[in-house]
C-alpha cells in the first residue's frame, strides 16, 4: 500500500516534468498527450489503492478531480502557447497561476486522505 509521503513525492515530480514539458521549444505530440495524467503514475495508482472504502470516497472524488484539473490546466496552456502566446512558467506553477493552485489543491486532498486514514486505523495499545 501506498504511503501519502510517496505520493506527495510522486507529485512533486510529476509537477516538475509538467514544467519541463512545459518550457520546450515544442511539444512532440499535437495532441498533448505527454501532459495527460499517466494511468501508471502513483497518484493515479494511490486512488485506485484506495477505491471502494466508502469511507475515503468523497476525498478520492476531490482527489480524482484535482488531479485531472491539473493536467487539464497543463494542456490548455500547451494550446495557448502552440497558438503563439507566450506562456509565464514560474507565475503558472506560482501560488496565484492555474497549476499552482491545481496542485495546491491536489496536495490538500492527498492531507485530507491522509488524516482520514489516521483517523481509520484503531490505535496500538
Amino acid at each position: 500500500m501506498l504511503h501519502t509521503s510517496d505520493v506527495l513525492r510522486a507529485h512533486a515530480q510529476c509537477k516538475q516534468r509538467l514544467a519541463e514539458l512545459l518550457d520546450a521549444k515544442r511539444l512532440h505530440d499535437p495532441y498533448f498527450c505527454e501532459l495527460a495524467p499517466d494511468q501508471e503514475c502513483l497518484v493515479v495508482r494511490f486512488m485506485r489503492e484506495n477505491a471502494g472504502d466508502e469511507a475515503l470516497e468523497p476525498e478520492l472524488t476531490h482527489l480524482r478531480t484535482a488531479h485531472a484539473e491539473m493536467h487539464c490546466a497543463a494542456i490548455a496552456l500547451a494550446q495557448k502557447r502552440s497558438a503563439g502566446q507566450v506562456i509565464d512558467i514560474a507565475h503558472e506553477f506560482g501560488s496565484n497561476g492555474e497549476l499552482g493552485m491545481a496542485s495546491s489543491e491536489l496536495i490538500d486532498n492527498i492531507w485530507r486522505i491522509e488524516r482520514k486514514l489516521e483517523q481509520m486505523t484503531p490505535c496500538a495499545a
